[in-house]
């Protein structure tokens, strides 16, 4: 080895030992709040302290919080009581009656904890415990989501949604399908008690036996007792699309729902006041789906739907709470009229979406309010209405009043019609009709209840 690569390793091994005491005595000299988590001073605290936690096991979690770790001889029980400051040089502040602090003291079992706006994650020294039920979790599907409650120890505080652990796995047993949900801890009812767990069972779940694996802390947690998933009654979604379209291009018709098992007999039933009714098979596809194909036959025009299983009429609504809609058409570029209603028939949705319920009988000299299926409003111009006579033949028109204005819904226009005082009395079938590219008129399918103006 040549004397200048010697020499090279020695000056950099010299300064290596330098260096290693300079660190130490930078380490030995440094305070105990200058190696706080910097999260904290971000977000204006200062001089954290938890009571009889170590600084060292306060860590930050980056982007959101500090984690605390308890260390095993931690005497708090079931709560942390901290100090700090909102200022280098402030006063030593105690939480009192903010978000559950009550004198700098604060339950963190199960409890989503925090100093605004830093979020504070408490891990006991202890693993997670989950407590065994002694028999399985039974639930019959209904169509709606439901809780599955456990108890656990050692749980710590909880988690927003963001971090990984609050992540749920439920495994089919036969089929082995995973499907992934959520779950939330609750505080414990008081000191010593256990803490409450709620995992979210979603609605479109298979029946049968799952696994329920949950997510703690980085690690599986297994649930001792099984969830066992029974098929319920049979539920007609109340999410079905209102309508449901059927053009020349696309004849198959989808029904939602829940529990649907190939025992039954299922069957569409299409109804109008123009055409005896028809009834068509429907094929289960899943036990979420019933599915069948319009035939050619089936004339166009606006009907109402019904389900019937076993030959009994299975009632079910939509979220529009108006009549459930077929449409079969030419062309889905035709404009679709949904309902013909009042603003005396206004409702709302459990969202807060208003919606009318539909009616057949109107007074002339009123506003009729046309719902109009019309995705980004291209319906809009050249509105009327066009009634026929259903006893003389005689065709009348109504225009859009443009004072009277447009206003839009979920993919839906209302539209104000209003009905001259000298408008003649009778029962009407009704078409709807608009220009939407500004040249060519489009009518759209019979609506399909007679009305009366009288």
């Amino acid at each position: 080895m040549k004397v200048q690569q010697i020499n090279a390793i020695y000056i950099t091994m010299q300064r290596l030992r330098i260096l290693y005491w300079v660190l130490l005595t930078v380490l030995i000299g440094c305070k105990e709040e200058d190696i706080r988590p910097e999260i904290l001073e971000q977000n204006g605290i200062y001089d954290f302290r938890l009571e009889g936690v170590p600084n060292e096991n306060i860590r930050p979690w980056p982007g959101f919080g500090v984690s605390v770790y308890l260390p095993a001889d931690y005497k708090g029980g079931n709560k942390i009581k901290v100090s700090f400051k909102r200022s280098k040089k402030g006063q030593v502040e105690h939480l009192t009656n903010e978000e559950g602090w009550v004198n700098g003291s604060v339950t963190y079992e199960g409890n989503l904890i925090r100093i605004k706006p830093v979020f504070i994650t408490v891990v006991p020294y202890k693993p997670a415990e989950i407590i065994a039920k002694g028999a399985p979790y039974r639930f019959k599907l209904t169509g709606r989501s439901q809780q599955l409650n456990f108890l656990t120890r050692h749980w710590g505080s909880d988690f927003e949604s963001f971090d990984s652990s609050g992540q749920v796995r439920l495994i089919h047993k036969i089929s082995g399908t995973v499907e992934h949900t959520t779950m939330k801890a609750t505080p414990p009812a008081s000191e010593g008690d256990l803490t409450p767990v709620s995992i979210d069972i979603p609605a479109e779940l298979a029946a049968g036996e799952y696994k329920v694996v949950v997510y703690r802390r980085g690690k599986e947690k297994v649930l001792p007792d099984p969830l066992i998933l029974e098929i319920g009654d049979i539920v007609i979604s109340d999410g079905n699309h209102w309508p449901h379209f059927v053009t020349d291009t696309n004849r198959v018709l989808t029904i939602s729902g829940y529990n649907f098992v190939k025992e039954h007999k299922y069957e569409l039933e299409l109804n109008n006041d123009f055409r005896t009714a028809q009834i068509l098979k429907l094929k289960v596809v899943s036990p979420w789906k019933l599915q069948t194909t319009i035939p050619d036959e089936v004339a166009k025009d606006n009907y109402s739907a019904k389900i019937n299983i076993d030959g009994k009429n299975k009632p079910f609504s939509n979220m529009f709470k108006s009549d459930n809609i077929v449409v079969v058409e030419s062309d889905y570029n035709q404009p679709q009229l949904m309902s013909l209603t009042d603003l005396s028939q206004r409702d709302s949705t459990e969202f807060g979406l208003n919606v009318f319920k539909p009616k057949t009988t109107f007074k002339k000299g009123q506003n009729l309010l046309a719902i109009i299926f019309s995705p980004n409003g291209i319906f809009h111009q050249g509105k009327k209405l066009i009634l026929k006579d259903v006893t003389t033949g005689k065709v009348h028109e109504l225009y859009h009043d443009h004072l009277t204005g447009v206003f839009s819904g979920y993919l839906l226009s209302h539209i104000y019609f209003p009905i001259p005082s000298d408008f003649p009395i009778g029962r009407y079938e009704v078409v709807h009709s608009s220009v939407p590219d500004g040249i060519t008129r489009r009518y759209s399918e019979r609506y399909h209840r007679i009305i009366t103006i009288e």
